[in-house]
């Protein structure tokens, strides 16, 4: 191949490079990039009925979030001093997380279950500024309907977002983050090598920077991780457990677990964190 050949085909390779990395930046700024990372299940033909769980039968509740009503479940135990407020991750609904308040429920922990804007039977738009702002709603009623002396944050994947942007902006008594991610940049990158090539700095807000804010956060925190998970690799809470400012906390590993099975599989190692966990906070909390 002459010189020139070469120069022409290597000016067509970085063409190709170059239009192959603008395709990405663009899907970054439109509602594409959104529709990926939230995946909300409508209300549609699932079952809402309100089945109680160890004898506890939720209350159905509407949370007000700046013009729309977002569905709950409250699960209150009498003369329990302590609620957890769990932020679901991206898919799914409140229906998928009655493990965590049945695990909850068990140590006497009463739970607050609902869905964002545009999840389940809650009324709205989905979009990332939407769910943290639909967080600090579920907060604030909770804090202004309730009085709980102790109040704990629970995120599950992208909810440890949720989670941390309350912990940071209101004032509660613990922070469990279950398969949280260090950010929306640094799971992308995990997930797509490619992605390495778009710094921090290019990608639109809010990224969900946890790292960021767990730096800043005194708050008891528990973070919970499956060795196998795949979409959302261990190393995420890692890098949170590093982060984390608290000087009361602790990173639970399951072993047997991936990113959807926690609470099937290492039952005993996840029931037994939370449960110390709660138990700890109610201690200190007193």
């Amino acid at each position: 191949m002459t010189k020139q050949a070469s120069r022409s085909a290597f000016l067509k390779l970085a063409g190709v490079l170059a239009l192959v990395y603008l395709f990405f930046l663009l899907i970054l700024y439109t509602p594409v990039y959104q529709s990926i990372v939230l995946r909300p299940d409508y209300q549609g033909t699932l079952d809402y009925t309100a089945t109680p769980i160890l004898g506890i039968k939720p209350e159905e509740i509407s949370i007000d979030s700046h013009g729309d009503k977002m569905h709950a479940w409250l699960f209150q135990i009498p003369k329990s001093k302590a609620i957890v407020l769990v932020h679901h991750g991206n898919a799914g609904n409140l229906l998928n997380r009655l493990f965590i308040a049945e695990t909850l429920i068990k140590e006497n922990t009463s739970v607050l279950l609902y869905d964002y804007r545009g999840y389940g039977k809650s009324t709205g738009l989905t979009s990332l500024n939407n769910i943290l702002q639909d967080g600090l709603a579920a907060f604030d009623f909770l804090k202004s309907h309730y009085s709980y002396p102790i109040v704990i944050n629970y995120g599950e994947s992208i909810g440890s977002a949720v989670a941390c942007c309350v912990d940071n902006q209101r004032k509660a008594n613990g922070l469990i983050l279950q398969s949280g991610i260090a950010s929306l940049p640094h799971v992308a990158r995990d997930g797509m090598v490619m992605l390495s090539a778009y710094p921090d700095f290019i990608w639109p807000a809010p990224q969900l920077d946890n790292c960021a804010l767990l730096s800043k956060s005194k708050t008891p925190l528990l973070l919970l991780h499956g060795s196998r998970d795949k979409l959302v690799p261990i190393s995420n809470s890692d890098l949170l457990f590093t982060s984390s400012a608290s000087p009361d906390k602790g990173f639970i590993k399951l072993p047997d677990c991936g990113h959807n099975d926690v609470g099937i599989y290492d039952c005993t190692i996840y029931s037994k964190a939370i449960a110390d966990f709660v138990q700890n906070i109610n201690v200190t909390s007193h």
